[in-house]
């Protein structure tokens, strides 16, 4: 998955995860903190490919883990994700909306994972256990990346907020 496809399906987790999950406890403005920060980290789990945008700043480290466990490994399984979570409840830092905060590193690195096994090079979820997780919606031949994006996003701000709706209708229909 691409970049632009990494932050746009990131972007519609947030707001779905908040939407759907987090809104008896937290304001429906939280959001808008959330995404700023899931998408400082969707990107994080291509810290193993040296070519990444990540890997190309970073390129010490990001060589150092490809050389470990290769692209698509370690950082991109179950175990990556609880020691990420680990690390991030551990660190006690004195913020207000700190919730919101680890919520969104949470989402951003979890949705590149979830896009990723959207893909048919799927995710070895239980690394280092080498089968890869995949569920193939995205492909070149079944469904375009972008056009699945932007109807994950779409979709999201659909079921958003009632107003949005009969906007996001127009907008549809005035581009089909």
């Amino acid at each position: 998955m691409t970049v632009k496809g990494h932050i746009i399906f990131t972007i519609a987790s947030s707001i779905l995860i908040q939407h759907f999950i987090f809104s008896n406890i937290m304001n429906h403005d939280d959001w808008w903190r959330i995404i700023p920060v899931s998408i400082s980290t969707c990107l994080l789990p291509d810290i193993d490919n040296p070519k990444s945008i990540l890997g190309r700043k970073i390129k010490i480290l990001s060589y150092l883990i490809n050389k470990i466990f290769g692209h698509r490994g370690f950082t991109h399984s179950l175990l990556s994700i609880l020691s990420f979570g680990y690390i991030i409840f551990s660190i006690n830092i004195k913020l207000n909306n700190i919730f919101d905060v680890r919520l969104g590193l949470i989402i951003g690195y979890c949705s590149h994972i979830i896009a990723d096994i959207l893909t048919p090079s799927g995710v070895p979820l239980l690394w280092p256990y080498k089968k890869k997780f995949r569920l193939p919606l995205i492909t070149k031949k079944l469904l375009n990346e972008d056009i699945f994006c932007y109807l994950y996003l779409i979709f999201s701000l659909y079921l958003l907020y009632p107003i949005c709706n009969n906007i996001i209708i127009k907008l549809f229909y005035q581009y089909i």
